[in-house]
C-alpha cells in the first residue's frame, strides 16, 4: 500500500508543479498501467 500512496504523492506533486513534461506524462501513464 505504501507504493500506492507514493504514486498518489507523485501525482499530487506533478499537479502542484504543473508538470507537463513528456517524462512526467509517460510516468503517469506507466503508473496508471500498473
Amino acid at each position: 500500500m505504501s507504493g500506492h500512496n507514493q504514486s498518489l504523492n507523485h501525482h499530487a506533486l506533478c499537479m502542484l508543479n504543473t508538470c507537463l513534461t513528456t517524462s512526467c506524462y509517460l510516468d503517469n501513464m506507466y503508473t496508471e498501467a500498473v
